[in-house]
């Protein structure tokens, strides 16, 4: 089944780009020989004729192409030096004009870049249901707990639990709409309209720009930022004061809450408002405890089933409590001998806030660490990115007292999902990422559609944008050549999305198309782009190419791709070695 994986990846790849050169060669009547599918030898029963054009499958399945009669001048020369009358070159490669011979050469490469737009479209449309625009968390210091009232009478900043029902007058219905709205929209002021527990309200909301970096430091992008979150906080508890009501009762952080006095908790916010409602009255708890257990070939944990009742006291300021917290930004485990451990950071800690800035949950607290990290690291070119080092600072409450640490992140290379060297920011501390989304709204088939044909030329665009970044990058030297992979690394690579699922295989194969089309248009000889160098050349010149140019280009490029063949293999041996041991000592 590994081989098949492989065969459908690269024999449809190969297709769509042969299928391009060869609609548009018979588009313009240029006579094509043969249409193959991969290299060498032709596989005797896997051929066929049909008028002019001889249509086979090869056997070596790397590559394929379209023989086009007069691809060269000299085609149109007999044995004796005497050139064919023009009745019978009309239809050669040569002949037609350049615009045409640009077309025919462009649409190859040009079909591997379509090809993903019409992917994501589809993967778009698919989608029969999205998460409602109803505000599940309200991250400190971001625009929306910030957002200015239009409607008389109301405090600023937006609650979680607010549904946002138009921006700018364009009605929302979806969160994704929220995100489309928002993402280009960074320093212009927005009007907001939300319906909070029935009531129709109105803000002013400027969104703040942020700025997003791949692993590498490659890809930079820019982005308005809202601070909103579609999942509120999940029923998962923190405890931090061994004296509270909730410690005594025996609660632990990292417990998920499943039910209070046998009522379903289905996020943070039912914990807090039935402790609210409580009257002072105990509260029974039904938990699952993380347990560590050793089951077959390894540890897991599950989650133990507890009963605990806890007495609410007064609050201050009026209401009950019981000590409790969101456990979302409460330690559950730390990375040994990482830049965390390093610092003193324990299981259990309580983050409350870095360099000044409180926060709510995890991943925004590590995702600005990350931000933070590779500024400076931009701002260090000429240092590597395993020996940057930049200080953090911390709060964290332990058994109710706070400190603050100081930590150094680092860059650690790690092995890729392909055995590939990869960077990777080791921070070293691990919080909960449960986290509760409403349930899904029906998408109608016309809102689909209109969502599919925007977003399948921007996922694309954002594809290829990324991976022409990255190419640029290689030949800077910002990015190794060890991360290059060839046929091996593809095989692999089919064999893994083809297990996970079709849409991981698709959604592969366009990623795959995307670096096929790109490599193709890159200026050396021998393929596409090179081509097109030569046609440019020629257009300058306003005559063709002499006979020697081309060969010297053609030996040169060929040389190039040689090398970058060899390069590739030599990465795919040194990424699978220790696998093909495996196999051979199995």
């Amino acid at each position: 089944m590994q081989v098949v994986y492989f065969l459908i990846l690269i024999g449809v790849l190969i297709f769509i780009h042969e299928f391009g050169h060869f609609f548009f060669a018979k588009l313009f009547k240029v006579r094509v020989e043969r249409f193959a599918m991969g290299m060498g030898p032709v596989i005797p029963f896997l051929h066929f004729k049909r008028g002019e054009t001889e249509y086979t499958v090869c056997l070596f399945p790397i590559g394929g192409y379209v023989k086009m009669w007069g691809m060269q001048p000299e085609e149109l020369y007999t044995e004796s030096g005497e050139r064919l009358p023009d009745s019978l070159t009309q239809h050669a490669f040569v002949r037609k004009p350049l615009w045409q011979r640009a077309i025919i050469v462009l649409a190859g490469p040009a079909m591997n870049l379509i090809f993903p737009v019409f992917v994501y479209f589809f993967f778009a449309l698919g989608v029969s249901s999205l998460p409602p625009a109803t505000i599940g968390q309200v991250l400190p210091e971001g625009a929306a707990a910030t957002a200015q009232p239009i409607t008389q009478g109301i405090p600023q900043g937006l609650k979680p639990g607010d549904t946002i029902t138009a921006i700018d007058g364009d009605p929302i219905t979806y969160f994704s709409q929220i995100t489309d709205h928002v993402r280009d929209a960074a320093g212009e002021p927005l009007r907001v309209e939300v319906n909070r527990d029935g009531q129709a309200l109105a803000f002013t909301i400027t969104p703040h720009a942020r700025t997003r970096r791949d692993a590498l430091g490659v890809m930079k992008e820019e982005f308005g930022f809202m601070g909103i979150g579609a999942g509120s906080f999940g029923p998962v508890i923190g405890v931090s004061d061994p004296q509270s009501p909730a410690a005594q009762a025996g609660l632990r952080s990292q417990d998920r809450v499943v039910s209070i006095n046998g009522r379903p908790t289905r996020s943070y916010f039912d914990i807090e408002a039935a402790i609210a409602h409580s009257d002072g009255k105990p509260l029974t708890f039904a938990v699952a405890r993380p347990q560590p257990v050793d089951f077959l070939t390894g540890g897991m944990e599950i989650g133990a089933p507890l009963r605990l009742t806890a007495q609410p006291l007064p609050a201050e300021g009026g209401g009950w409590t019981l000590g409790l917290r969101s456990g979302a930004l409460f330690v559950a485990a730390v990375d040994p001998q990482s830049p965390a451990a390093e610092a003193g950071i324990l299981p259990g800690d309580h983050i409350l806030g870095l360099e000044g800035r409180d926060y709510d949950i995890g991943a925004t607290l590590q995702e600005d660490i990350q931000q933070a990290f590779w500024k400076e690291m931009a701002a260090q070119p000429d240092t590597p990115k395993t020996d940057l080092r930049v200080p953090f600072k911390l709060r964290v409450e332990r058994a109710g007292e706070v400190r603050t640490v100081e930590f150094l992140p680092r860059i650690r290379m790690i092995k890729g999902p392909f055995n590939e060297p990869a960077p990777e920011l080791w921070i070293g501390f691990h919080t909960p990422r449960a986290v509760h989304f409403p349930d899904n709204l029906p998408v109608p088939f016309g809102t689909r559609l209109q969502m599919a044909v925007k977003q399948g030329p921007q996922e694309a665009w954002r594809r290829m944008r990324m991976m022409v970044l990255g190419i640029v990058s290689l030949f800077q030297g910002k990015v190794s050549t060890d991360t290059i992979g060839g046929p091996i690394m593809i095989f692999d690579l089919a064999n893994r999305a083809g297990k996970a699922g079709w849409e991981p295989f698709i959604d592969m194969m366009a990623l795959i198309s995307i670096n096929l089309g790109l490599v193709n248009l890159l200026p050396i000889p021998v393929l596409d782009g090179g081509h097109l160098m030569l046609f440019t050349l020629e257009a300058i010149k306003r005559r063709e190419l002499n006979q020697r140019t081309r060969q010297i280009a053609y030996y040169v490029g060929l040389g190039l791709i040689v090398l970058l063949m060899l390069l590739a293999f030599k990465n795919d041996i040194t990424r699978y070695w220790q696998d093909f041991a495996d196999w051979f000592n199995a």
